[in-house]
């Protein structure tokens, strides 16, 4: 029984090592069966401590036998579940067999001296399907789920862990299936496989009409659509906040008013784009808001009449599209602001 625990924590450690889950110095190197792993000890990050808990709240039921599975979930800022590896257990005799979920028998007993490349086989493949799938977004989550065999009391709940509600998974998410190898001996079996989601296609649908990401966009936590943060009259700078999450006014059931107009949502990205930028121009405001000319033209006098761009040399016509005007960050970051954002 140590054995099929140790293994465990060892697949387990080596997924969360190799998705990056959590930082470097959660994990210890251990020498298992000659071979050299990664270990989650759970001294740094959250994360890390939440796993290595569960861990131990997971096999406090196995020791009773009352364990039937484990499943580590990998989650985005939805919730919706991007990857799982499922280990199921069962009991034979005072004998205990492990496998992955969906897993199929693939063999034979190995003896004991082939025991070790077994195992280096199974950690090998875990290795190269962790490292070559796609990267995990920065808002990714872990969580982890047992379930018991039907003999167990019902009231029984081990340390860190509470009842759940199954839920049914998204429809129209394709399901990728990756057979990663076995490891049997006289007494125990694992078969280990990843399941991996496709996850669907993100799709900008913002009051402004516009589809590209030249501006910090939020996800709607219902609907999964893509909005610009300024057309929101939210007033972020910050790309690495593209991953924000809201309640578009659709799904809240938010009348659109004049202020969310194509027109008003397009002014307040120009002036969004004054706040980072430290000159303007309508070539600029053309590239930047996939506007045409004359959208582009109308915003940046708009732009100077609010005081946000200071009055250049020349003339601003359509034969000066690349004139550069200054910003006048003062106004923009106080009087605009909170004129068009604020309020």
């Amino acid at each position: 029984m140590l054995f099929v625990k140790k293994l465990t924590g060892i697949i387990m450690s080596t997924i969360a090592y190799n998705r990056n889950l959590f930082e470097e110095n959660d994990f210890c190197a251990r020498s298992f069966e000659g071979i050299t792993v990664k270990i989650v000890e759970g001294q740094s990050s959250p994360g890390a401590i939440a796993l290595a808990k569960w861990l131990s709240g997971a096999f406090h039921a196995f020791d009773q036998k009352y364990l039937e599975s484990i499943t580590l979930e990998i989650k985005d800022g939805m919730e919706q579940i991007i990857e799982s590896y499922t280990l199921g257990y069962s009991y034979l005799n005072n004998e205990v067999q492990c496998h992955l979920a969906g897993a199929v028998d693939a063999g034979g007993i190995l003896e004991d001296n082939n025991l070790n490349e077994s195992i280096r086989n199974v950690i090998r493949n875990v290795l190269t399907l962790t490292q070559t799938n796609a990267p995990l977004p920065e808002d990714a989550s872990t969580t982890v789920k047992i379930s018991y065999r039907q003999d167990t009391p019902v009231d029984y709940e081990p340390p860190g862990f509470q009842p759940y509600t199954i839920r049914s998974p998204v429809e129209g998410n394709r399901v990728y299936k990756f057979n990663c190898g076995a490891v049997t001996t006289h007494f125990h079996r694992l078969d280990l496989k990843g399941k991996f989601y496709e996850r669907p296609e993100e799709i900008i649908s913002c009051l402004c009409g516009k589809d590209d990401h030249n501006a910090t966009l939020l996800k709607c936590k219902l609907c999964g659509s893509l909005q610009h943060s300024a057309c929101l009259k939210i007033f972020l700078i910050k790309k690495d906040m593209s991953q924000s999450y809201h309640t578009c006014l659709k799904c809240s059931r938010s009348g659109v008013t004049p202020e969310y107009s194509p027109e008003e949502c397009l002014f307040r990205r120009a002036i969004v784009l004054c706040a980072i930028s430290k000159s303007l121009s309508v070539s600029i405001l053309k590239k930047k808001l996939m506007l045409d000319e004359n959208t582009a033209f109308f915003n940046m006098r708009r732009l100077m009449r609010e005081g946000a761009l200071w009055k250049g040399t020349q003339p601003l016509t359509l034969e000066n599209l690349d004139f550069p005007y200054n910003v006048h960050k003062m106004k923009v970051m106080n009087k605009l602001k909170q004129d068009y954002f604020d309020n």
